[in-house]
């Protein structure tokens, strides 16, 4: 049943979305796998990454509009001028989008606050040195995204745009089945710290992702569906997907994430079961953070332990 699910969603996918997207599943799938998204997911990650996430953001959405404004063909284009529009939307809404869902987060209960003894080495205050609000700055890793968005074109917004609004589009679906640990009020406001930043993504990035496509397919049609042209374009979307999960990667290993209660492993167990249901087998044979997922879970200690027991049982008995 697991592999006539998984062949079914294949060909779903086939018909309904762009073929550098298909052929690049795997990889959006290790995207929507990934620890920093499933801590977005569950409320985990510490505020102090997800504003590094949200200035970081900032300098990303520009260089999607260089490489909107490069491609389109001419202003006569309906999807030209859709995508114009959708991109300079989200570099006005940019000021308030951050503002609403940082408000969010703390309204939440995240804060940037250490355990006594902590204290900042820049401005004295009882927070991480990294989470410093006056430190904060744009990453390298976002930096050089937004560099090669700038030469890539079409193409490359496209990777980033459709790869991150899928995988927010999944956890949110994912999410739906999931019982945020219903009996703890401060628990549900916890799993809903970042939602906000979800919904935005897999809404008006799909949006913006779809007219991207369209408008590759034209493009493509106006080269006569020139064979170095599409090798060009899926160039350009490798390059742009693969430095679009680096930056994920790069604030994953800066922040540290981790899950210290027994409830945050709970929620993360149920949304890792969850992601399952809607593409199954893939954990079990694809996702490049098993390891984390297991330790997250507690289910590499139960393994251990259970291991541990097996081995006293047939020690005794020889």
């Amino acid at each position: 049943l697991t592999s006539c699910a998984t062949t079914t969603q294949a060909l779903a996918l086939n018909s309904n979305h762009h073929p550098f997207f298909v052929n690049s599943r795997t990889e959006i799938l290790n995207l929507l796998h990934h620890p920093l998204q499933l801590q977005i997911a569950t409320g985990e990650l510490p505020l102090g990454s997800f504003r590094r996430l949200i200035l970081d953001r900032g300098a990303i959405v520009e260089g999607l509009q260089s490489a909107c404004s490069s491609s389109a063909p001419s202003p006569s284009s309906s999807s030209s001028s859709r995508i114009s529009s959708l991109i300079d939307k989200e570099i006005e809404q940019y000021p308030n989008d951050s503002k609403r869902w940082n408000a969010a987060a703390e309204a939440a209960g995240k804060t940037i606050a250490a355990p006594p003894g902590i204290e900042c080495y820049n401005c004295g205050g009882n927070h991480l040195n990294i989470d410093c609000p006056e430190d904060l700055r744009i990453s390298p890793s976002a930096l050089a995204l937004k560099s090669v968005l700038e030469m890539n074109g079409i193409a490359g917004a496209s990777a980033v745009l459709r790869s991150y609004s899928f995988a927010c589009k999944r956890l949110l679906e994912a999410s739906e089945s999931v019982n945020w640990n219903a009996d703890d009020d401060d628990e549900d406001d916890n799993a809903n710290a970042y939602m906000g930043w979800l919904e935005d993504h897999a809404v008006r990035w799909e949006s913006l992702a779809t007219a991207c496509e369209e408008q590759m397919i034209i493009d493509d049609d106006n080269n006569n569906n020139n064979n170095n042209s599409r090798a060009s374009s899926s160039s350009s979307y490798d390059i742009c997907l693969s430095m679009f999960y680096n930056w994920i990667d790069t604030e994953a290993s800066t922040t540290g994430i981790r899950s210290e209660s027994k409830s945050n492993r709970n929620d993360m167990a149920s949304l890792t079961e969850a992601i399952e249901r809607i593409e199954p087998g893939y954990l079990a044979t694809r996702d490049k953070n098993q390891s984390f997922i297991a330790d997250i879970t507690g289910a590499k200690d139960a393994q251990a332990k259970s291991d541990a027991a097996a081995r006293k049982v047939n020690a005794a008995a020889a």
